[in-house]
């Protein structure tokens, strides 16, 4: 950002479809600036179609009561701009590969075809975020309480990249693999195996219990389905007291491991995990001093 400037960082945002303010001070690299999920899906599509300017519609054609065509998308469109080289944008979905493959997005990996993507976190859990993308479809995906409150430590990587990972499934059904400007169609793109439908399957590293997406569903009442089961998970119940994680100790010494409990795990809660998820953080109350009578505080003097 120093070397570059925030001026020419906020001009190629501009040019690659974001239109919200964007701030000009030092944090805004960090994503400090306040987008709605249509802005942000709208840059990453442009990174999809290897830097040429993607312009978000919905009327795909107009007819007559006779059938006459009055307005067809695919006729009429103008041809898309190239906002950014494609050699650069190339090199940027090379990182966006490595996020979905071994970085933070690794349960959005369909496995079968070529694909991008990045995960967000907002300050005190209050947003969680997943954008990605492939040769076809540019989804994004954004996890929250809609009064602002904060979240179970809920981040990009847990359940937006889940679900981005289901609705995918449904939205490639037909569609044949193909490459990306920066990531190439190679042997290394398989179909995934996948596990019954709805498991909660925590991850031997990070001990992170993830909903496993499975296999796709078959039709739009499998698709509504899912979509319900995602509701449920904003239901606000009374919050449990959670009880420390048994695996967490304090380092006594320099030499001796510090070790923490895995993130976004909820240990001997005494509640499930997907219901303690959404339930907002309440501030902890302060203690009341005790008053010191009038001897006291002399003698205290002395002491």
């Amino acid at each position: 950002m120093v070397d570059i400037g925030r001026p020419a960082i906020i001009k190629t945002a501009h040019d690659v479809g974001i239109q919200g303010e964007l701030e000009t001070w030092p944090p805004m690299v960090l994503g400090t600036s306040a987008l709605n999920l249509m802005d942000v899906t709208r840059g990453y599509a442009t990174f999809a179609g290897g830097g040429k300017l993607a312009e978000p519609y919905t009327i795909l054609e107009i007819r007559r009561p006779n059938g006459d065509i009055i307005y067809d998308r695919a006729k009429f469109a103008k041809p898309q701009k190239q906002v950014v080289p494609e050699e650069k944008v190339a090199e940027l979905n090379s990182m966006l590969k490595e996020v979905v493959k071994h970085g933070t997005a690794r349960r959005a990996d369909l496995g079968f075809t070529p694909q991008g993507g990045k995960t967000g976190t907002n300050q005190s859990y209050r947003d969680a975020w997943y954008i990605g993308f492939t040769a076809h479809n540019v989804t994004g995906v954004w996890v929250g309480n809609d009064d602002f409150t904060p979240m179970r430590n809920v981040t990009g990587g847990l359940f937006p990249a889940a679900a981005w990972k289901r609705i995918m499934e449904v939205a490639e059904t037909g569609e044949k693999p193909a490459s990306l400007a920066g990531i190439p169609l190679d042997d290394t793109y398989s179909v995934a195996a996948t596990e019954p439908d709805g498991a909660l399957i925590p991850d031997d590293e990070t001990g992170i219990v993830s909903i496993d997406t499975g296999s796709p569903p078959a039709n739009a009442e499998g698709v509504a389905v899912v979509l319900h089961d995602m509701f449920s998970l904003f239901e606000k119940k009374p919050a449990k007291k959670a009880a420390k994680p048994k695996n967490t100790k304090v380092a006594k010494t320099p030499d001796e491991t510090l070790v923490l409990p895995g993130a976004n795990a909820n240990a001997d809660s005494g509640s499930s995990f997907m219901e303690d998820l959404f339930i907002p953080v309440e501030p902890e109350k302060k203690k009341k001093k005790k008053k010191k009578s009038v001897v006291k505080k002399i003698l205290d003097v002395f002491d």
